[in-house]
């Protein structure tokens, strides 16, 4: 399936980049999308396994390439072409990651489209992880050494993540060991994004570490709301179920502090404990995402209006979406 930008970017997004820039950003976003697909002609044997890594490639929000486009736009636009294979990367990586994990889940859907285990079989689909994040080796291989040490101490930092929520699936775990999860699992792979492209675009060690932290805390307060619209949410707006965490052990920040609230909820079995939550719960949980949006928006206090402008709105609408 080729890449359209309409399916990608929502509305709000593309609204919260100023009118000198969005142009630029919008042809180097759609240039990624179009790369990603021709990475992988269908026509190559074997045809399956090429069919299957263009199932989801250039879907979905592409928000870690777009966090990239931003911050190396607004710090000169620098490295353009190092900036693209960056964010094909760093895609590549992610989208391997959902592959393995609607498996490791069940998961039925994913962007939209059956999941690419459904589609295609567990097989093909494990293998096809393997073949997006060769290629997303493949693609760092003439970056900046220190670039490739970031992206790939997030995959493993992914990798952990994944491997910690396996090891203590459908067991207790307070706020500190939840944390530690979505911290390797999503919030790392956002955090070296944005440093990273920070690196490329040639800016001093105290700017990196403030996109460093921007990134992190984007990615924190990304998979709280997460956890929030898989309780909430509309599974015609987010492309994938919805129950999908209570349904496969998994881990969300609502379930959490539902059993801290109700300790007579912990040993309930699968949507039970959604009897448990009320929208004071829900708010709770909101909090903690507003909470890191705002350490986000702290650490680009500093930057100029305009660049203040676009990452505070970003990270607004990150915990506040739908």
């Amino acid at each position: 399936m080729g890449f359209t930008l309409s399916s990608n970017i929502t509305e709000e997004l593309l609204n919260i980049i100023q009118v000198d820039s969005r142009d630029q950003i919008i042809e180097n976003y759609t240039l990624i999308g179009k790369k990603l697909n021709e990475l992988f002609p269908t026509e190559l044997e074997p045809k399956n396994l090429y069919t299957a890594a263009n199932h989801l490639l250039g879907r979905g929000k592409m928000l870690r390439p777009l966090l990239i486009l931003l911050v190396n736009q607004n710090l000169g636009s620098k490295n353009i072409n190092k900036i693209i294979k960056l964010s094909m990367a760093v895609e590549l990586l992610h989208t391997a990651s959902v592959i393995h994990d609607d498996i490791i889940d069940e998961a039925d859907y994913r962007r939209g489209l059956p999941s690419i285990h459904k589609k295609f079989g567990n097989e093909t689909a494990i293998v096809t992880g393997d073949l997006l994040i060769s290629m997303a080796i493949k693609i760092t291989s003439d970056l900046d050494p220190l670039t490739i040490r970031w992206v790939s101490e997030a995959a493993i930092n992914m990798s952990e993540g994944e491997s910690f929520e396996i090891e203590y699936k459908n067991q207790d775990l307070n706020t500190e060991m939840y944390y530690n999860i979505i911290k390797k699992k999503t919030a790392s792979l956002i955090e070296s994004s944005v440093a990273s492209s920070a690196l490329l675009s040639g800016v001093s060690n105290k700017l990196i570490d403030s996109f460093r932290t921007y990134g992190l805390n984007v990615g924190l307060g990304f998979q709280i709301r997460d956890d929030i619209l898989d309780i909430i949410g509309k599974e015609q707006t987010l492309g994938k179920p919805v129950g999908n965490d209570i349904k496969s052990g998994r881990h969300n920040i609502v379930h959490i502090l539902t059993k801290q609230t109700y300790p007579e909820s912990r040993n309930l079995p699968g949507q039970k404990i959604n009897n448990y939550v009320t929208p004071e719960i829900i708010e709770s949980a909101q909090k903690l995402a507003f909470h890191h949006s705002n350490l986000a928006k702290a650490s680009v206090s500093t930057f100029n209006e305009e660049s203040k402008s676009i990452f505070e709105s970003i990270a607004s609408f990150i915990v506040n979406r739908n």
